[in-house]
């Protein structure tokens, strides 16, 4: 009886040892091994990373570069509220209704009168690439512009009913401009300008300009930026003979009125649009500097 004992507790230890025994070798199995473990944690970095290539979750930065401006814009017709100032200017050479620009500039005022029915025009050239701005306002009912180029090709219909227009010329030629009255005789002033494009070379935010300008004249810029830019505008002249005048062209806000005597002008843009620059001499002509610059946010 003893014996059987102490085989039975033998039996029983060697069945618990065993059972211990497979219990350990299981979690040493389950157990990864350093190669293991760093082999899965490249092989998870490599798949985040392609998946991120794919899906291009690390986009490129994008920078507000200035841009150029639209072929074309067209004004609504009827005289803008709140308008730009305008500006006396010295009268340019008018010779069988042609509009010849003083020298080194770039804005002409034209004075005349309209007979009930009886259109008038004016010839001026223009070269490929430049801008046409055209305003008109008179004392009665504000007549309409028409504008054709010397090819016969239309630009601006009278039917249309404008009275301020900006367009991009694509060939160099004479152009008509022709005053249509609204009905009745009027009185008008004809402004027009070729405004010097801004461009600004690939990646650069600023630009500079140096010019003559003759007294009482004006050289007019146009530049396009968009909303969020910090626009800084420097003018320097012999003697402050020249101030500025800043207006959008979309808003029609006066940022600079010429009766401020202002050279420079810093402001966060509300609007993505073109601004017109104008550098406008006092009594005695002087040379300039002009510097135009649009900082990105």
């Amino acid at each position: 009886m003893k014996s059987n004992r102490i085989n039975f507790i033998f039996l029983s230890l060697y069945f618990l040892s065993l059972v211990l025994l497979a219990c350990n070798l299981s979690t040493v199995m389950q157990a990864p091994t350093p190669d293991l473990v760093a082999t899965s944690v490249h092989q998870t970095a490599s798949a985040l990373l392609a998946q991120a290539e794919q899906t291009n979750i690390f986009p490129e930065p994008t920078l507000l570069i200035p841009s150029h401006t639209p072929e074309e814009m067209v004004q609504p017709t009827g005289s803008p509220t709140p308008s730009p100032s305008v500006e006396p200017t010295a009268s340019p050479t008018v010779e069988d209704n042609r509009i010849l620009f003083a020298p080194g500039t770039t804005f002409a005022t034209v004075r005349g009168e309209v007979q009930e029915n009886t259109p008038r025009e004016y010839v001026l050239q223009v070269s490929q690439g430049q801008m046409l701005s055209l305003f008109i306002e008179s004392g009665g009912k504000t007549p309409a512009l028409a504008i054709s180029g010397a090819d016969g090709k239309e630009i601006l219909s009278a039917a249309s009913g404008y009275t301020w227009y900006l367009t991009r010329i694509t060939k160099t030629q004479d152009y008509i401009v022709t005053v249509v009255p609204a009905g009745k005789s009027a009185d008008f002033i004809l402004h027009v300008a070729t405004p010097i494009d801004v461009n600004f070379d690939s990646g650069a935010t600023a630009k500079t300009f140096q010019g003559m300008i003759a007294a009482d004249d004006i050289v007019e810029f146009r530049a396009y930026a968009v909303k969020g830019q910090k626009a800084r505008v420097t003018l320097n002249s012999i003697s402050g003979q020249a101030s500025l005048h800043i207006y959008g062209l979309l808003d029609l806000v006066n940022y600079v009125e010429r009766k401020s005597g202002s050279t420079t002008w810093e402001a966060l843009l509300t609007e993505s649009q073109n601004y017109i620059i104008k550098v406008l001499a006092n009594d005695y002509p002087t040379e300039f500097t002009l510097e135009i610059e649009f900082l990105n946010p």
